[in-house]
C-alpha cells in the first residue's frame, strides 16, 4: 500500500513538475521575444521593455533579376536619369544598406517599403499573380506566383530587404495589396504572413493603400467593417506570433 501512495505521489509532482515548466518556460518565452518585435499595449507601442515612438519614412524598392535569381534595390525612379546605379545583388544591397543607413542616422526607426510587395492581377478570371522585375536597364519582366519554386525566388528577395534594414537598425511597415474580391490576393498575403511571422523586423503590415483612390467598387461603411475584420484574421491566423505581440498590422 505504502509502494502505491509513494508511486501516485511522485506522479504527482512529475505532473506539478511538468506544467510548472510549461508555465514558466512560455513566460520565458514571451519576455524574450518582447524584446525584438515592436508591441502595442494601451495605446502606446514598446520595444525592449520600453516605450517605442514610430517615427516612419515612405521608401519605394524595385525588384532587380539576372532571371535566375531576384532581389530588392534602390527604386529607379530615385535617379535623375530613371536609371539602376547598381545592376548586380551584392552591388544593389550594398547601395540599399546605405541608403537605409542614412534613413536612420536622420532621426527614422522605421520604414515604409512601398512596391515590392503590391502584386499585380494577372488574369482576374483565375486570379493568377505576379510582381514586377527589371532586368538592370535593359527591360522590364514579371515574376509569375504560380509555383512554390517562384514563391521560393521572391521570399529570398523579401529576405534580402527585411535583413538590410534590420542591420540598418529599422522597422519595417510592408505594403501589400489586397482585393476582396479576388481569393489569390489575400492566399498570397497568407504566404509572405506565414514565411516572416518569426521576422521580429516586420512591425506592421499595411494591406492596402489608399482605397478611396484605388479600389474600384463603391462600398458602403458595413462592407469595409466586415472586409477589415476578415482581414484582421488573416494576419492573426498566418502570423501568430506577431499576433501575440503586435497587435497592430497595417494603418488607416
Amino acid at each position: 500500500m505504502k509502494k502505491i501512495v509513494l508511486v501516485f505521489v511522485a506522479l504527482c509532482l512529475l505532473g506539478a513538475g511538468y506544467f510548472y515548466w510549461q508555465n514558466m518556460s512560455h513566460k520565458i518565452f514571451k519576455v524574450s521575444k518582447s524584446k525584438y518585435f515592436v508591441s502595442l499595449e494601451n495605446g502606446k507601442f514598446y520595444l525592449e521593455e520600453k516605450e517605442f515612438y514610430p517615427v516612419a519614412l515612405n521608401y519605394m524598392i524595385s525588384m532587380q533579376t539576372n532571371t535566375d535569381i531576384f532581389w530588392p534595390s534602390v527604386f529607379k525612379g530615385y535617379d535623375p536619369d530613371g536609371l539602376f546605379a547598381q545592376t548586380n545583388r551584392d552591388s544593389s544591397l550594398l547601395e540599399l544598406r546605405a541608403d537605409f543607413e542614412l534613413i536612420k542616422d536622420m532621426g527614422f526607426n522605421t520604414i515604409r517599403l512601398v512596391g515590392i510587395g503590391e502584386q499585380r492581377v494577372e488574369d482576374k478570371k483565375t486570379g493568377v499573380i505576379s510582381v514586377r522585375a527589371h532586368i538592370g536597364n535593359d527591360r522590364d519582366t514579371s515574376l509569375m506566383l504560380w509555383n512554390e519554386t517562384n514563391y521560393a525566388k521572391y521570399f529570398d528577395a523579401l529576405e534580402d530587404l527585411f535583413h538590410t534594414a534590420n542591420e540598418a537598425g529599422l522597422k519595417v511597415i510592408f505594403l501589400a495589396r489586397l482585393f476582396n474580391e479576388l481569393p489569390t490576393t489575400e492566399e498570397h498575403f497568407a504566404k509572405i504572413a506565414r514565411h516572416f511571422s518569426n521576422d521580429s523586423t516586420i512591425m506592421a503590415y499595411d494591406l492596402f493603400n489608399e482605397p478611396l483612390y484605388f479600389d474600384s467598387l463603391a462600398r458602403e461603411k458595413k462592407d469595409t467593417y466586415f472586409i477589415t475584420k476578415k482581414w484582421d484574421k488573416l494576419v492573426k491566423k498566418n502570423a501568430p506570433k506577431a499576433t501575440e505581440y503586435n497587435w497592430t498590422y497595417w494603418h488607416a
